[in-house]
């Protein structure tokens, strides 16, 4: 029979114990043995100590932290060094996963701190889960979701919003056809699609400041919509031709920079112009600068123009 020696979980208790062989005198021996005071650890019995909002909505690219604690059925707390805490998330959706580290928290018997971060967007199922069996390499995820409802913790799994982060200029970018080569006098039109570190689309508005370009296009006029999943429209019409820089600011601060060629609109006789360079006997050399409506000069030959001579009749002057 043991007798209590103190009322810590791991406590001292003194045995009594009688020989039963007959080549032993009778007599009691005293003896010290350390044991165990909870049970074996119970995965159900284990309890969320902290972090059930980082639980019920966390944000991609930012680190959360919860505390498990481990427990035996009777809900003592657990200090044994065999015990395996996991987290795992799993959106049914999309199929996405993340999972957490588990580190002891030193000084507290069984009490465990789970670090994660999730990356995709989304709705998932958060497992906790303690002492899951060993699965062999050729046991797939649905194996693995299987046990972690097996051996979760109370309250597992828990229904986990993973809402976007903020954007990040490096991993957005700027799409479209008009974005680098268009037509002077054109509507144009090019996207720009914000994202967060994460590569989620950035779903909160106002995340595209401004746009710029350099040179003659300083002043050209546009405007930005936003479309949905983190895109939007910016329109512009340019009217000079060149070659310039687009410059996009986000709201990170950062800045998306590309090239832009504006080609002059096709030639228009209101701003061209003719002169004569030369008068030869019957011979009149001309020279003509072709210009399109916006008064560009035009880089690329193949027009036509038609001219018109008037020659004064000499007979009405006899």
């Amino acid at each position: 029979d043991g007798i209590p020696q103190s009322g810590t979980m791991l406590d001292e208790y003194e045995f009594h114990i009688v020989p039963s062989s007959s080549l032993f005198r009778w007599r009691t021996v005293a003896e010290s043995f350390p044991v165990y005071v909870p049970a074996t650890t119970e995965p159900y019995a284990c309890t969320l100590e902290s972090g059930e909002g980082a639980l019920t909505v966390s944000t991609s690219g930012v680190e959360s932290r919860v505390l498990v604690q481990l427990r035996d059925m009777f809900g003592n707390a657990q200090a044994h060094h065999s015990d395996s805490v996991e987290l795992l998330g799993w959106s049914k959706a999309t199929g996405a996963i993340f999972r957490g580290s588990a580190t002891a928290v030193s000084d507290v018997p069984g009490l465990y701190a789970m670090l994660f971060t999730p990356a995709e967007a989304g709705q998932y199922l958060t497992f906790i889960a303690v002492n899951r069996p060993y699965l062999d390499a050729d046991y797939g995820l649905a194996e693995e979701i299987s046990g972690l409802y097996e051996f979760g913790i109370g309250g597992s799994p828990f229904a986990t919003t993973v809402t976007n982060g903020a954007c990040a200029t490096a991993r957005s970018e700027l799409l479209g056809p008009q974005l680098t080569e268009t037509v002077a006098g054109h509507a144009s039109v090019f996207f720009v699609q914000v994202r967060d570190a994460s590569g989620n689309p950035c779903l909160a508005g106002e995340q595209v400041l401004e746009v710029v370009w350099g040179g003659a296009l300083a002043s050209t006029a546009y405007s930005v919509r936003y479309i949905d999943d983190g895109r939007y429209e910016v329109s512009f019409l340019p009217t000079v031709a060149g070659q310039f820089i687009t410059s996009v600011l986000i709201a990170d601060g950062g800045q998306l920079d590309t090239a832009l060629l504006v080609l002059p609109a096709d030639a228009h006789g209101a701003t061209s112009i003719a002169s004569i360079e030369d008068v030869s006997g019957t011979t009149v050399t001309m020279s003509i600068l072709a210009n399109d409506r916006f008064g560009n000069q035009l880089q690329v030959g193949g027009d036509s123009f038609v001219f018109q001579v008037e020659f004064p009749d000499l007979a009405a002057n006899m």
